[in-house]
Parts: C-alpha cells; sequence; structure tokens
C-alpha cells in the first residue's frame, strides 16, 4: 500500500498475478480499509493519505485474526482513563462487568427464540442469579455456562454443500459442531475446525476492530476492562464491549449459512486440521458482518456515563 502521483495505490497478488486498486483523493466514499495478508507493507505516505481522507485501516492476519486498527480518529483522555482505574475502587467494576453479561445474555435469548420459537432461559433468573454474584471470577463462570447453553441450539444445524462436493469434504463440515476446538490450547474455538465457527472468527476480528476504534474515539483507555482481565489480552475494555454484540454477529453469519450453499473450494483446511475461509468468501462475509457504528457507540456512551457518574 503506497501513494503515487496523489493516489494511494493498493497491489496484491491474486492467483500468479498482480492486481492494482487505485483510490483518488476526494472521489470515493470509502470509510474503512480492511487488509488480511501473510505479508506486505504499508508506506508512511499510505498512512499519511488514509488520514487525510478519514478512512480507517484494520489489519489482520492471514488467518484471520486481528491484528491493529489505524484511526484517523483519536482521543487521548487522561481523566477518562484516570475514572476507568477509580471504578475498581467500588462495586462500579462489578456492576459494569454484571451489566455486560445480563445484555449478551437477553440477546443470545433472542436468537434461540428465532431458532427455536421459545428461550432457552428465563432473563428474569439470569438477573437474579447475576445479582447474587459478588466476584467476576464465578460472573465469569456463569457467563461460560449461559453460552455453552446457547450454543448447544446451534450444534447439528446441518450446512448446505453443493451435492458433487460432500463427498469430499470432512464429515465435521456437514453441521454446525459445538463452539469449542480439539486444537485450541484455550479449550475453544479461536482455531477453528468447522467452517461455521472459523467464518464466525473472521467476523469477530472485524468487530474487534470496530470497537477498538470506537473505544480510542471516546478517549478510553482500551486494556482497562471489567469482564475480560490483562490475562486475556491487551485490549481487555474491547472484549468487554465485543460480548454486546456477539449474539448480533452470531445471527449475520447464521443468515449467511441459511441461504448458502458452499463449494468446497470455499473453505481450505490447514495442516493441523484448522479451517481457513477463501478470499472471496472473506470479502463477502467483511461486507454482510459488520455492525452499524452508531450501535456501537451508543455502548461506549453507556459505559462513558457510568464512569463520569463517579465524580457527580
Amino acid at each position: 500500500m503506497k501513494v503515487q502521483v496523489g493516489s494511494l495505490v493498493i497491489e496484491y497478488i491474486r492467483s500468479t498475478d498482480i492486481q492494482a486498486i487505485v483510490i483518488n483523493r476526494g472521489s470515493h466514499k470509502i470509510k474503512y480499509l480492511v487488509v488480511y495478508a501473510h505479508g506486505g507493507f504499508v508506506t508512511l505516505d499510505a498512512i499519511e493519505w488514509l488520514c487525510q481522507q478519514s478512512i480507517t485501516l484494520y489489519l489482520l492476519d492471514w488467518r484471520g485474526n486481528f491484528l491493529q486498527t489505524f484511526s484517523p480518529r483519536q482521543n487521548h483522555n487522561a481523566k477518562l482513563a484516570y475514572l476507568q482505574y477509580k471504578a475498581y475502587e467500588t462495586d462500579l467494576a462489578l456492576n459494569i462487568a454484571r451489566e455486560l453479561v445480563y445484555y449478551k445474555a437477553g440477546q443470545q435469548v433472542q436468537l434461540v427464540v428465532e431458532l427455536t420459537g421459545q428461550p432457552h432461559m428465563s432473563l428474569e433468573t439470569v438477573g437474579d442469579e447475576l445479582a447474587r454474584i459478588k466476584n467476576v471470577e464465578v460472573l465469569r463462570m456463569a457467563e461460560a455456562r449461559y453460552a455453552a447453553e446457547y450454543w448447544s441450539y446451534f450444534a447439528s444445524l446441518p450446512i448446505k454443500w453443493k451435492y458433487s462436493d460432500i463427498k469430499h469434504i470432512p464429515e465435521h463440515w456437514y453441521s454446525i459442531s459445538n463452539r469449542v476446538s480439539d486444537i485450541s490450547k484455550y479449550n475453544n474455538a479461536s482455531q477453528a475446525t468447522n467452517p461455521f465457527h472459523s467464518t464466525l472468527n473472521f467476523a469477530y476480528a472485524l468487530l474487534e476492530g470496530q470497537i477498538l476504534e470506537a473505544v480510542n474515539i471516546a478517549g478510553l483507555a482500551p486494556e482497562v476492562g471489567y469482564l475480560h482481565t490483562a490475562e486475556d489480552g491487551a485490549n481487555s475494555l474491547v472484549y468487554d464491549l465485543m460480548e454486546c454484540f456477539r449474539p448480533v454477529v452470531d445471527s449475520m453469519v447464521l443468515d449467511i449459512f441459511r441461504k448458502t450453499t458452499f463449494h468446497r473450494g470455499d473453505y481450505l483446511q490447514w495442516y493441523s486440521g484448522e479451517v481457513r475461509l477463501n478470499d472471496e468468501l472473506k470479502r463477502y462475509v467483511l461486507s454482510s458482518c459488520r455492525i452499524d457504528d452508531k450501535s456501537i457507540d451508543v455502548q461506549v456512551r453507556w459505559l462513558k456515563g457510568l464512569l463520569e457518574s463517579q465524580v457527580t
């Protein structure tokens, strides 16, 4: 990615040919670019060009894992960061974590109702249980239990394949599996061996970039989370706020699987058994599974309001 004669030029290899995209100043409606690659470079001139054109750059690695967001809009707010840390001195930190879990549970119930016609758990019961929890670790265990029950409704839903391709794909690709992977060291689906969860992970990577951008714009410290801890990664607050939107992304990915008959070339199986999306499918997921920025801003403002209430 570089600048030539005042325009942004993006070169990439497709099959064996080098392709180029040229974007001219002031004649585009681009708000963000997503780059996922095994290698390459972005020049300093290109970064400056993107900032001047108010374009956000999301970087993903070749596996589809989120790396970084480069946004022209930043807001470093020392007072707000102080309030984030100060929340740990009161019950506010636990209350924030509790609200995140309750909100996510509500979204999960809504999606299960779409799938089955009946809720898989009572939100009133969930609310009562969460109100009694006085420790974040216990809260995390409750959230994991809700998630396990939620994902059980996805397991065994069929994945549609072109008839002639069925005999050429692994049997465990025939349907959606539980949200776990036998090759993941975290006992989750971070290294997905099922096409559905591989697609979901890729969509989550885009969500992570969106949330990080919103957090930075708001002036919040992304490393200060309440439900997630430093052990979960550098951007704990980003992971916290992602919980509010994971069920929405789940629904978007599920919609893709409901209406799509896949071909075996849509997914690639790595030597470890991990599943990757091909480039065309990645583009489709990126265009179909993006959360509206306004919805993210609502949740960020909610959090800022809670933090700022400490000084009133």
